[in-house]
Order: C-alpha cells, then structure tokens, then sequence
C-alpha cells in the first residue's frame, strides 16, 4: 500500500470516530423542552409522584431510559438527570397539598362545631334550629322576638317575620308590613301577642293573623301568667300599670322631678317581666352616667338592684331556667339566681364557641321551651338570622 493510500485510510477511520461520539453523546442528551415538561405541566396537575410516573406518562422520557440508570460521569449527563431535583419538588408539592387539607379540615371542623361552654359552674350547650327560609334582618341591634305557642314572632323594623317552630326545625309561616315606630313585641296570658312601641299606638295580632289597633300608647310588656301590663316610653314620665281594661301610676313616676320621684330611674329603657317578677332596666336617678336594674314585683315592690353593666349593653330578654334566670343583652348571655345575683356571664368568643361560628353573634331573644331547653334568638354580623336551643345542666 502506497503512502497516500495509508494516508486516506486513516483520515476515513478518523472521521468514523467522530461521527460515532457524536451520536453516542446526542442520544444521553435530554432536550430542554422536555425536561421544562417534566418538571411543570405534570407537576402542576398533581400526576406525577415519583420519576418513575413520568418516564411513564411522559413518551420523551420513555426513550431515555438512561436518566435513571447511566452511570456516565459526563458533565452533560449530571446536569440533565436531576431525578432528585424534580423528586423533591414533587413531594413538595404533595406535602403542600396534604397539608393544607388537614388545616383547613380540621379549623373548619373546629370552628364550625358548637361546642358546650362553662358558665359560673353550669355547662350550657346550644343545637342549631334549622330554618327553611333564610333571613337576613334590617334592623341591626334593635330586632326581638316573642313566642306564643309554636309561633315564633319577630319584629324586625318594619317587618313582623314569623316562623313555626317544632323541635330543631323552623318553618316559615309569614311576613308581615308594619307602620313605623314599632319596637316591642310581647305576649299576654291569653297567648295574644302584642305590638307596641315608644310613640305609637299598640296593636295586637288576632286568630286570622289581622293586625288589630288599641289605644294604649307606649311600650306595652304583658304578663304571661297574670291578667295585666306596663307601658312606658323613653320619653315618659312614669310606668303606667294596664289592668281590667284601665290605666293607673305603678312603682315609678315622676322621674323627670327630683323632688317627687319615685322608684330608681330617671330614664326607663326596657321593662321585662318574669313570672310575678318586674325587672326595669333604665338610668340611675342617683347617678345618670350609670345604669342598672331594678326587680320588683307586679305589685311595684322592690326587691333588689344592681348594676346594669353586668348585663352588658342593657338586658334585651330574660326568661326562667331551671337553675335560675337566663339574660341575655346583645353581646352576651348571663346566668342568675331567682334572687337575682349574678352566677356568670359569656365573652365574646365563649359565644362563638357556644354557637360554632367565628361571626359576631348578637342575642336578642330567649324563651323557655316546654322541653326545658332555651329558644335563643341570635344574628350574625348583625344581619343572619340564626336560632338554636339551649341547655344548661
């Protein structure tokens, strides 16, 4: 063989060597697009959990079996097979997942729940009354309630909302327009209920569900077991007793005059009896930057007084356990003995605790059921219309 024969031959062989690493070193390359689809567009629908599922779902990877298994020590194949890398972000991400499940699961279920509270040594616990028709009210603070029968009376501005109420169920039975200037609703002995308020006329609701007027004016509170009533207005002079169909001076008068006055009160903001029990909240005559409350019986006798700021923002309702006295003012609800000493009071949270929600909750109305629970009347933020019954053991 001549000397340009030998020099062709290996110049051939050399170009055979080149090509070949040039192809050994294209195929253990992992393209770009391919990696970015690796690492996102399976990552982010939560498919992948291991490199294994992608080399399975992905048809690119498929092809590269020697990802996981090469035991090249080229620097191209260490930089593209950071199974490790895309196995760590994934698992980050499961953990994410699962982890914000269990937070949000168990918060909700937490938060949610009712849960019994402790009260001044009784524990009291609160069932949701299911309504049938939602109600969101119009009047804020200033709605209330009354009960006769199964009915559930609401008076909200306005409005006369009222629900059937049988167990852990409300069914919505009417609505009703009212003229303005209606604030208190209350029930006599006969089951008749009423509605009064500070400078109108009271009317009473008959059996066909008619709107009937009186001429009694003023707040009107009745007695449930006794045929008689008080009126009164923030802007009155005096408690007026209602009895056999007539009017005359009670307990409390002349409280605009110092010198004639009689009673605790310059001011009278509400009135609620209980049984044979009066229980006036309103100013003290002795000092008009506080309030407080006056028991009395129906005969104006007083029994006892203490100050309102135990009640809160001013008792709205009160009805009978039995353990005692249950009051709730907006932000609250108190226990009492039957002579009237405080046995404890919730806070803002043992509320939401008691109701399970993380809501403000107001308490506007509470009535004693036949089965010994409480019917409380409650919203949240000031405009949900909620119910639930209450036991206290």
């Amino acid at each position: 063989m001549n000397i340009k024969t030998k020099i062709s031959a290996i110049f051939t062989a050399a170009v055979l060597m080149l090509s070949f690493a040039a192809c050994e070193n294209k195929d253990t390359m992992i393209p770009e697009s391919q990696t970015d689809t690796i690492n996102s567009r399976s990552a982010d629908k939560g498919i992948i959990s291991s490199q294994q599922e992608s080399t399975i779902q992905n048809p690119k990877a498929q092809s590269q079996p020697e990802i996981q298994t090469t035991d090249t020590n080229t620097d191209t194949q260490t930089d593209t097979t950071s199974s490790e890398v895309i196995v760590t972000d994934i698992d980050a991400a499961e953990n994410d997942n699962v982890d914000n499940t269990d937070i949000t699961d168990t918060d909700s279920e937490e938060m949610y729940s009712p849960a019994p509270i402790e009260l001044g040594g009784y524990t009291v616990s609160a069932e949701k009354v299911e309504l049938d028709k939602a109600y969101n009210t119009v009047s804020g603070d200033s709605v209330t309630a009354e009960m006769s029968g199964g009915t559930l009376y609401i008076l909200d501005g306005g409005k006369l909302v009222s629900y059937g109420i049988s167990g852990t169920s409300g069914a919505f039975d009417r609505e009703t327009k009212l003229a303005k200037g209606y604030t208190k609703i209350s029930t006599d002995n006969y089951g008749t209920v009423y509605i009064s308020g500070d400078n109108a006329n009271a009317v009473y609701i008959s059996d066909d569900g008619t709107l009937n007027d009186t001429e009694l004016r003023g707040n009107l509170e009745l007695s449930d077991i006794q045929d008689l009533g008080l009126l009164y207005s923030k802007s009155s002079d005096s408690v007026l007793l209602y009895q056999n169909g007539e009017t005359t001076s009670w307990a409390i008068t002349n409280m605009k005059d110092s010198e004639t006055r009689t009673g605790e009160f310059n001011k009278i903001y509400n009135i609620e009896i209980l049984g044979d029990k009066v229980f006036v909240t309103g100013t003290s005559a002795e000092d008009k930057n506080n309030r407080k409350v006056a028991v009395y019986n129906t005969q104006g006798e007083l029994i006892s007084v203490s100050n309102d700021k135990t009640s809160g923002n001013g008792m709205t309702s009160i009805t009978q356990t039995e353990y005692g006295c249950m009051v709730t003012s907006p932000g609250m609800i108190s226990l009492y003995d039957y002579e009237y000493n405080m046995i404890g009071q919730t806070t803002s949270r043992q509320l939401q605790d008691l109701f399970g929600s993380d809501k403000d909750i107001s308490v506007h109305s509470l009535f004693s059921l036949n089965d010994g629970t409480v019917l409380a009347l409650c919203t949240e933020d000031g405009e949900n219309l909620c119910l639930y019954k209450l036991s206290v053991y």
